[in-house]
């Protein structure tokens, strides 16, 4: 089973992928932790995909979350599953707002050691929040299409309400219910 998990920023696609990696025991890659170097540095795209591809080849199984265009060739086309987080704007904009308000005061530590500020968050035209409002629209209209294009196989669930996202692994077991082994190829 090879998934990626899409949807805008703030969808919740890092939580749920998460979730059923524990469940169904596979392999975890979020793309946000491959892409961002201590201090907000962005990864080269080439030492970017190489480090992807290297754990994609290293498990046979895997869930990938995150929204990079440059993987998508690299990742979708491997893709048995997606899971489209396809949430309207007021969900994934309260979402958003909490998350990043939690993170500032927390000040937990994301993607390699990296932590949000306000002002980074609330001031800056390379915030995640800007990125959400700039992306939401032009990613619901492209997702499909590019699915479609890139992975015209897979299943696809779409996902349109957070309440949605607790039958995703039922949909995902194998009828028997039991769920292989699918950690580490060898």
């Amino acid at each position: 089973m090879r998934i990626i998990i899409t949807g805008t920023t703030g969808s919740g696609k890092t939580t749920l992928g998460a979730r059923l990696a524990k469940v169904l025991q596979i392999k975890h890659l979020d793309l946000d932790d491959y892409h961002w170097l201590p201090n907000w540095r962005e990864r080269p795209d080439e030492e970017f995909l190489s480090l992807l591809k290297e754990e994609m080849d290293r498990n046979k199984s895997w869930i990938i979350v995150g929204n990079y265009r440059v993987t998508k060739p690299l990742t979708w086309p491997q893709a048995t599953h997606f899971i489209w987080l396809n949430y309207p704007f007021r969900v994934v904009l309260y979402r958003s707002v909490k998350r990043a308000i939690t993170r500032i005061i927390t000040r937990e530590k994301i993607c390699n050691g990296n932590v949000e500020s306000f002002r980074q968050t609330f001031l800056s035209r390379e915030s995640v929040l800007w990125w959400m409002f700039k992306t939401f629209k032009l990613r619901k209209e492209k997702t499909p299409i590019e699915i479609a294009q890139l992975a015209p196989n897979a299943q696809v669930i779409e996902l349109t309400a957070p309440k949605d996202a607790n039958s995703v692994e039922n949909q995902l077991k194998p009828q028997d219910g039991h769920i292989p082994n699918t950690g580490h190829s060898v």
